[in-house]
């Protein structure tokens, strides 16, 4: 299990916003295992953990915005609170306090955490047999990368 801490304006707890593709790509292989690394250099995307762990650079190479999708390998946590296995209703309301709400019910964006939501099902509930409504993907990001959304919120 790949476990990753999100922090608010930081990134998570292994992986920094503002880190160059190389720092990431060894943070990936050393520190987590991980080999299954794709770059797509017109899309400034690095793809991991077949695909469930997607990281957007901006032209600098720095990172900006980092996105986990539902996967039973994956524990994302918020205040300790794995975001994969909880209730999608109840993770709602644990991002939005303390914060301002953007985008809409299906595309929740946090706005002061810089955290974003889409698509949740009970398709994506792979920790307790698909019997909750569990958000597909997770996403924290910085103020450039929200700046970039803006105008779609």
């Amino acid at each position: 299990m790949l476990n990753f801490e999100l922090i608010p304006k930081i990134g998570t707890d292994t992986i920094r916003l503002g880190m160059e593709l190389k720092a990431v790509e060894a943070i990936l292989k050393k520190q987590l295992g991980l080999e299954d690394l794709e770059y797509d250099k017109k899309r400034n995307l690095l793809c991991a953990f077949e695909n469930s762990i997607q990281i957007t650079f901006n032209a600098a190479g720095e990172a900006e915005f980092i996105e986990f999708y539902a996967d039973e390998g994956l524990s994302i946590r918020y205040q300790q609170i794995d975001l994969f296995d909880t209730p999608a209703d109840q993770v709602f309301q644990l991002l939005l306090q303390n914060d301002e709400l953007a985008g809409d019910e299906f595309e929740p964006v946090f706005l002061h955490k810089i955290i974003a939501l889409s698509d949740s099902d009970e398709a994506y509930d792979y920790k307790q047999n698909h019997q909750r409504k569990i958000w597909f993907t997770i996403g924290i990001g910085n103020e450039d990368y929200l700046a970039s959304i803006k105008e779609f919120l």
